[in-house]
């Protein structure tokens, strides 16, 4: 079976810095298995993992209270089952960072889950 998993939201602060950033602003995704980083085979949605920028910037609910917020799914094809896993969602794009060792979450979320059979 395969597992469809939507990236969460970018924070308030990603998304009006991610508007500015330029049109080749997408989100990577690192997973870790048992420890060790291998790499698993992803599936994006849409296509190429990317999403349009008429999204950002985002003035919040009373400026735009018909906003939707921009998802970017996976589908993970080769996931090990009953195992934990981590996965990093990080924006990549100009002036974004997500590598600040005084905020480990910066530009990036962190999650970790289990397929159980």
């Amino acid at each position: 079976m395969d597992v469809l998993a939507a990236l969460p939201t970018a924070p308030i602060g990603l998304e009006r810095q991610t508007a500015t950033s330029g049109s080749h602003d997408r989100w990577n995704l690192q997973t870790q298995q048992h420890d060790d980083f291998s790499p698993l085979e992803l599936q994006y949605y849409p296509v190429n993992g990317t999403f349009n920028l008429h999204y950002f910037p985002y003035y919040g609910k009373k400026a735009q209270p018909n906003y939707s917020n921009p998802l970017v799914a996976v589908k993970f094809l080769n996931i090990t089952r009953n195992a934990e896993v981590t996965v990093v969602c990080r924006v990549i794009g100009t002036g974004i960072t997500s590598d600040n060792p005084h905020d480990p979450y910066e530009g990036k979320v962190e999650f970790k889950m289990r397929i159980q059979d």
